[in-house]
């Protein structure tokens, strides 16, 4: 099932297991069936302060049952906002057997950060 709109947001829900499944086998069957690919993503905090942790827990539960085929670097980033600063989190995924690992490094790995702070404009 797919929830576009959570209308209680605040509410804990509890964890579905088939969500866990299908990020497994999107991944692992699908997305990574090339090893020169990437994932870069961030986790959404703006629900509440520790929801971007969260997020990151689930992104690293999903990264080490895969741990066999790919690589999972995290990342925390400090963003403004008009609150102060916050922490966003976040990560790199990619295959173990990925092709160009200076090209990951200079051109991913060194701009992740600047590339997660365009989401927020900063």
């Amino acid at each position: 099932m797919f929830y576009p709109y959570d209308p209680t947001p605040h509410i804990m829900k509890k964890q579905d297991p088939r969500i866990s499944l299908t990020i497994k086998d999107l991944l692992s069957n699908h997305f990574f069936i090339k090893p020169e690919r990437v994932i870069i993503y961030t986790c959404d905090n703006t629900d509440r302060s520790t929801g971007g942790l969260c997020r990151q827990k689930l992104f690293d539960k999903w990264a080490d049952e895969l741990a066999d085929i790919v690589e999972h670097h995290e990342l925390e980033i400090e963003v403004d906002s008009d609150d102060g600063t916050e922490t966003t989190y976040g990560g790199i995924v990619f295959r173990k057997d990925f092709p160009y690992p200076d090209i990951l490094q200079s051109e991913l790995f060194d701009q992740a950060p600047g590339i997660i702070l365009q989401k927020y404009g900063n």
